[in-house]
């Protein structure tokens, strides 16, 4: 997965600076510093709308349902009136409401000294952008080598892969992976591994789920369920590991690539917390 900003920066072939400083008679330094201060909040909203395996599927196939991928391919066309609603939809779907949009696009100008009324004109654009860079890359038109996205057999392709990365289903074996097993699978191995690492487990004694992060966390909570609750003075239980692996996936995936000064990061990180109370009360 690339980062945010390079994935933008693939845009319209590699000329998205150079279309967004056209459409608004920006400097490159400009664009490029606009750019900059809007990027961290796409992440955290990226980041907030796959708070599940769920949602990010949900957000995959709204991305896959737009013309998304025609503004990634021709930044122009984000800025027709077509483009401009659909930017505007998607933003809706990332930050939740207007005033997180204007929210953030006011504390970008504070940061940058750009024009706010600028930033808010960005931002759909590069919402239009964005989506259209996240199906180009989630369905392998980055990068190349991934399999039809509107052919049955493209689509099942598509999701097992999906399904592999998040540990939802095991991976197919690899037949160099099989060689090399077979290879090492003899008694004299064994015996050197556990002489370093100790006794393994039989056959019987494999975890059926170990595979999977996500089932394996079902199994630890089904199996703390029968148990007594933990006394007070008990060490804290450690982090869920299903929800870490998934969290530190989610991070790289929707990562800036952007070193970002903690006080604006945090800024952003406030915006979207203020409004999330305001919506819990």
């Amino acid at each position: 997965m690339l980062p945010l900003f390079e994935l933008l920066m693939k845009a319209e072939n590699g000329k998205a600076m150079e279309a967004l400083a056209r459409q608004f008679n920006l400097a490159q330094e400009q664009t490029a510093q606009a750019v900059a201060a809007l990027m961290p909040a796409f992440s955290a909203a990226f980041k907030r709308q796959s708070g599940t395996p769920f949602d990010l599927m949900k957000l995959m196939q709204q991305a896959a349902s737009g013309n998304y991928a025609a503004y990634f391919e021709d930044l122009t066309r984000a800025f027709t009136p077509k483009g401009m609603s659909d930017g505007q939809a998607a933003l809706g779907a990332l930050f939740g409401s207007e005033e997180i949009a204007r929210a953030v696009a006011d504390q970008a100008a504070r940061f940058t000294g750009l024009s706010q009324d600028v930033l808010k004109q960005m931002m759909p654009a590069l919402a239009d952008t964005m989506m259209g860079g996240l199906f180009k890359q989630m369905t392998g038109q980055i990068g190349g080598g991934a399999a039809n996205p509107f052919t049955p057999d493209g689509m099942m392709q598509m999701q097992r892969q999906w399904l592999e990365n998040m540990g939802f289903v095991p991976r197919k074996p690899d037949p160099l992976e099989a060689q090399m097993k077979a290879m090492f699978d003899n008694p004299f191995t064994k015996a050197m591994q556990e002489m370093f690492t100790g006794p393994q487990k039989t056959a019987t004694e494999v975890d059926p789920f170990g595979f999977n992060p996500v089932m394996k966390a079902f199994q630890d909570m089904m199996v703390s369920a029968s148990q007594p609750q933990a006394k007070p003075e008990e060490a804290p239980k450690a982090a869920d590991p299903a929800t870490d692996a998934y969290g530190a996936f989610i991070n790289r995936m929707f990562d800036t690539g952007l070193e970002v000064q903690k006080s604006y990061q945090q800024s952003l990180d406030q915006i979207f917390e203020s409004f999330s109370r305001k919506d819990g009360a």
